[in-house]
C-alpha cells in the first residue's frame, strides 16, 4: 500500500535548487535508504515530507492522515542535529513526548533506555554524543507512526554505537510502518534495506532493490552508488 507520495516537488533556497521535480513513492512496510552526496537534497526531501519546509512547487500527499495535526502524529522525524531541550532530564523528555504524541510507547522507551544504561535523571546536555544519539533515536522510534524519517542517524558515532543503533532500528520499527533513512554509512545499514533511492543534485536518479545490486551486479550498495555517482558527475 502506498502511504505517501511526493509529486513533482521542487524547492529553492535562493538561487540554489535543492529539489528538482522530485517524484517519490513510499510504500508500507519498506525500509528505504536515501543515498546521495552532501547537497544532493536528502535532508530537504525529509523536511518537505514532514512539512518543515513548504516546497515551491509540487505536492506532498500522506494518505494515512489528512489534517496537519494527524500528519504530525503519524510521521516521526529524527533530524541530523540534536533537537531536544538540553536543560531537561531524560525523564522529563520522555514525559514531554508522552504528553504530546498520542501513541508514544512510554514504558517500552523506559525499558530500552534502561537497557542502554541511560540515567533518566541525567540532563540531556550531560550525555556523551553517542548517548544523545541513542536517546533521540529511542524517543523517535518508540512513537507509533506510519512513516519514520531518520536523517543521518549514524553520523559522527563510533562503530560500536552504529551497530547498536542499527539493532535498535531493526527491533523497534513496527513491521507495517515505513522507514526512510538518509545516510552516508550505507554499509552499516545495507542488511536492513528493502529499497535504495539514489539522489544527485536535487533529483531522484534511481530507485533500486539492494538484492538486485548484490545478486546481478556482485556489488555492495556503497560500491554501486559510488559507481553511478561517478557516471552522473562526468
Amino acid at each position: 500500500m502506498v502511504v505517501a507520495e511526493l509529486r513533482n516537488v521542487s524547492q529553492w533556497y535562493g538561487s540554489t535548487k535543492a529539489l528538482d521535480n522530485v517524484c517519490f513513492t513510499i510504500k508500507s512496510g519498506r525500509v528505504i535508504g536515501l543515498l546521495g552526496a552532501n547537497g544532493s537534497g536528502k535532508s530537504t526531501l525529509l523536511k518537505v515530507l514532514n512539512e518543515l519546509v513548504q516546497p515551491n512547487s509540487g505536492e506532498v500527499l500522506v494518505h494515512t492522515a489528512k489534517s496537519y495535526v494527524e500528519r504530525k502524529q503519524r510521521l516521526a522525524y529524527l533530524p541530523e542535529y540534536p533537537f531536544l531541550y538540553s536543560w531537561m532530564s531524560i525523564g522529563e523528555l520522555l514525559n514531554m513526548y508522552d504528553d504530546y504524541f498520542q501513541a508514544f510507547r512510554l514504558e517500552k522507551c523506559k525499558v530500552l533506555l534502561d537497557t542502554l544504561d541511560i540515567n533518566l535523571h541525567a540532563k540531556f546536555r550531560e550525555l556523551s554524543k553517542g548517548n544523545k544519539e541513542r536517546v533521540q533515536l529511542a524517543l523517535t522510534l518508540l512513537r507509533t507512526a506510519d512513516i519514520y524519517c531518520l536523517d543521518e542517524p549514524l553520523g559522527g558515532v563510533d562503530s560500536v554505537t552504529r551497530a547498536l543503533i542499527v539493532q535498535i532500528i531493526s527491533e523497534h520499527i513496527p513491521p507495517e510502518a515505513s522507514l526512510i533513512i538518509s545516510t552516508h554509512q550505507v554499509n552499516d545499514l545495507e542488511s536492513i534495506l528493502d529499497e535504495v533511492v539514489c539522489m544527485h543534485r536535487g533529483r531522484v536518479r534511481e530507485v533500486i532493490n539492494p538484492s538486485v545490486i548484490r545478486e546481478r551486479m556482485n556489488l555492495t550498495v556503497e560500491e554501486y552508488y559510488k559507481k553511478v555517482y561517478t557516471l552522473w558527475e562526468t
